[in-house]
């Protein structure tokens, strides 16, 4: 799903609403597309898989994930 990043915490509230089960919902931001010279789409990218498999997380609810940083925790 693609969407705008100024819904980013509606949307993860409605997740945790709706979504149950052990394992954690990342969603992830960007600021610049994978296209640009400066993206931060790889990094990105790669924290939210560092997430996803991490045993910390089960159970964690819905984590936005920016710039390094896990943002939103609806538990």
């Amino acid at each position: 799903m693609t969407h705008g990043s100024d819904t980013n915490e509606e949307i993860s509230y409605l997740l945790n609403l709706t979504v149950k089960g052990e394992k954690a919902v990342v969603l992830v931001d960007v600021m610049y597309p994978v296209t640009a010279f400066i993206s931060d789409a790889p990094a990105n990218l790669h924290d939210v898989i560092v997430t996803v498999v991490s045993p910390d997380n089960v159970r964690q609810g819905v984590i936005l994930m920016m710039n390094n940083t896990s943002l939103t925790r609806w538990t």
